[in-house]
C-alpha cells in the first residue's frame, strides 16, 4: 500500500460541500497501483471514513461512507460522476407523481414534496393504484409494488431536499414559478446535487439562471403519463456540464426510459418542436369542420403508422399542457404555426382537458375512449 496517496483530509468535502479537492484525490486513489494482497480495500479515512475500490478502470465505484451520510462516486470514461441514490421530486401533480412512481419502482428512495398535504395524499393514492395495476397485469411483481410505495416519503418541506443526490422539479409550466423553486433549492441542496427541470418547452438556461450552479442544472422532458411513456428528452442548458448530463442519462435509463439528447436549448426542444405543429394543424382542421377528431386520428394512424393520432395524444397528454407548450414556443420564436388555436383555448377554459377531466376530443366517462364529436 506504499504507493497510495495520503488518506483524504476532507471531512467537509465528504459531506458534499466542496467536491473539487475530493474529485482530484479520488482520481489519484483509483489510478494508484494496488500491489497489496487485499487490493480492493483502502485505508481508513480519519478513522471515520473508508473507501472501497472495485478495481482501477472505467466504471469502477469508490464510496466514502460517513455515519451521517455518504457520497458515491463513479469513475467512467466521461470523468467522475456522483451516483444517484436519493431523489427529491418537487410537485405531486400528474408529472411529479409519475416521476416519483417510476423512480420508486426502480428502487430509489424518493421524497415527493408539494405545498399541499391534500395534493400529496391524492398523488399517493394514484401511485398506489397505478403500481397495483401494473402488478395485476404482471408488469411488476407484488413485492416490487409494495416496495415502491415504501420507497416514497411525502413531505411539505422543501428543506427535506438537503440530502438529495438528484432533485427533479415538476411544478406548473410557468417560468417565474420554476425560477422561484430553483432559487430556493439553491440554498438547500448539496454542492454536487443534480437539479433537473421537467419542462416541455421553457428554456433550461433561463431556469438555471436562478441558481449559482447552472452547470448542475439539466432539462428532463418526461412524457405523460410517465409510467407508460418510454421517452425522456435530456436538454443541455448553455452551462450544463458533461458530468451532469451523463448522470441524468444514467438515471433516466435506470428507471426504464429511452433518452434523446437535445444539444441546444431551443424552445420546444425536439419532440414538441416537431409534434406540436401537427397537433395545431389537426385542431385547426377539426375547428374548420374538415374532419372529426376520430377521422383525423384514423388518417394519421393508418396513413403514417402512428400509434396514436394527434387528438388522442392531446387527450392523453393534457390539452392544457400542450397549450402552455405552444405558448412557450411561440413566445420565444414568434412563429405563428405554434400559436394555440382558438378551439384549444376554448376547450381548456371549459375544462375539456382530455383523459384527466374525462372529456376532451373524446369522452372517457365510461372508462373507455368514446367518440362524440359531430360536424
Amino acid at each position: 500500500m506504499e504507493n497510495l496517496p495520503k488518506p483524504l483530509p476532507y471531512y467537509a468535502t465528504a459531506q458534499g460541500r466542496d467536491p473539487s479537492p475530493l474529485k482530484k484525490e479520488m482520481r489519484q486513489w483509483c489510478q494508484a497501483p494496488l500491489a497489496h494482497s487485499d487490493a480492493g480495500k483502502m485505508p481508513a479515512l480519519q478513522g471515520r471514513h473508508h473507501a472501497t475500490a472495485q478495481g482501477v478502470t472505467g466504471g469502477d465505484v469508490v464510496t466514502i461512507y460517513d455515519k451521517l451520510s455518504f457520497l458515491e462516486w463513479r469513475i467512467t470514461k466521461r470523468g467522475l460522476e456522483m451516483a444517484i441514490k436519493k431523489v427529491f421530486v418537487v410537485g405531486a401533480g400528474l408529472m411529479g407523481g409519475g416521476i416519483t412512481q417510476v423512480a420508486a419502482t426502480a428502487g430509489y428512495e424518493v421524497t415527493m414534496r408539494d405545498i399541499s398535504q391534500e395534493a400529496l395524499d391524492k398523488s399517493m393514492e394514484t401511485i398506489e393504484w397505478s403500481v397495483n395495476k401494473f402488478a395485476s397485469k404482471g408488469k411488476i411483481t407484488e413485492d416490487v409494488a409494495r416496495q415502491a410505495i415504501a420507497n416514497i416519503e411525502p413531505t411539505t418541506e422543501m428543506a427535506d431536499a438537503a440530502d438529495a443526490d438528484l432533485v427533479v422539479e415538476a411544478v406548473f409550466e410557468n417560468l417565474k414559478l420554476k425560477q422561484e423553486v430553483f432559487k430556493e433549492l439553491d440554498g438547500i441542496v448539496m454542492e454536487d446535487t443534480v437539479i433537473a427541470t421537467n419542462t416541455s418547452a421553457i428554456s433550461v438556461t433561463t431556469i438555471a439562471s436562478a441558481t449559482g450552479r447552472p452547470d448542475r442544472v439539466v432539462g428532463t422532458h418526461f412524457f405523460s403519463p410517465v409510467p407508460m411513456m418510454k421517452l425522456c428528452e435530456l436538454i443541455r442548458g448553455l452551462e450544463t456540464s458533461d458530468e451532469t448530463l451523463a448522470a441524468m442519462e444514467e438515471f433516466a435509463r435506470s428507471i426504464g426510459k429511452e433518452t434523446v439528447t437535445v444539444e441546444k436549448d431551443v424552445a420546444g426542444f425536439l419532440a414538441n418542436r416537431i409534434g406540436l405543429t401537427a397537433t395545431v394543424e389537426a385542431i385547426n382542421l377539426v375547428a374548420s369542420g374538415v374532419a372529426t377528431p376520430q377521422d383525423v386520428d384514423k388518417a394519421m394512424r393508418l396513413g403514417f403508422g402512428h400509434a396514436m393520432g394527434p387528438c388522442e395524444t392531446a387527450d392523453l397528454t393534457g390539452i392544457d399542457i400542450l397549450m402552455h407548450a405552444c405558448e412557450a414556443i411561440y413566445d420565444e420564436t414568434r412563429n405563428e404555426k405554434y400559436w394555440p388555436p382558438e378551439l384549444m383555448r376554448r376547450m381548456v377554459t371549459a375544462g375539456l382537458k382530455g383523459r384527466k377531466t374525462k372529456k376532451g376530443f373524446y369522452d372517457y366517462s365510461s372508462g373507455k375512449q368514446e367518440p362524440y364529436w359531430t360536424l
